[in-house]
């Protein structure tokens, strides 16, 4: 299973019930998310690092239960990295999902738009917005989204966003 940590434990809790003739236990392997991070060194090559934040960030729309919600730099090359993230996050194509070209198309619905949004919000109050993309008009289109100077106690630290939204 994939998906949310309420499903997840309902799952695990009901495979974890025998039932009356049942001559094994059921085994459920559950991943519910989290605030996945990629660590990236000073001597990480910086233009495939940028590349494979960008793509687990923003791949999906970031709604991917494995996607890159935070990314942790060196101070050695933290600067260089930012500054070719926000660039390279800059010219991802948005729009619609059957343009071969698009690279960042909606997220699921209305629900889940308002909530990147409110989370969005939230990190402009938290942190600094280093990038906010502008979106196409019609659909629920959230673009990618990256904060700077998110302490680890911050709600962005903390909480699954589950949407193109990033915490370096």
């Amino acid at each position: 299973f994939t998906g949310s940590m309420e499903v997840g434990l309902q799952i695990l809790e009901s495979a974890g019930r025998v039932q009356p003739g049942q001559r094994h236990v059921k085994q459920v392997i559950c991943e519910m998310g989290g605030k996945n991070a990629i660590i990236v060194d000073g001597d990480a090559d910086l233009d495939e690092a940028v590349q494979g934040v960008v793509h687990s960030a923003f791949g999906f729309q970031g709604q991917k239960c494995s996607a890159c919600s935070r990314v942790i730099v060196l101070e050695s090359c933290y600067d260089e990295f930012v500054e070719r993230l926000v660039a390279a996050t800059g010219s991802v194509l948005l729009g619609a999902p059957d343009d071969p070209g698009t690279r960042i198309g909606p997220v699921i619905d209305e629900e889940a738009k308002a909530k990147i949004e409110s989370y969005i919000e939230l990190g402009k109050k938290e942190g600094r917005l280093l990038i906010e993309r502008s979106v196409p008009g019609e659909g629920y289109f959230v673009g990618p989204t990256i904060f700077a100077d998110i302490d680890v106690d911050d709600r962005l630290a903390q909480e699954e966003i589950f949407g193109p939204v990033l915490a370096v």
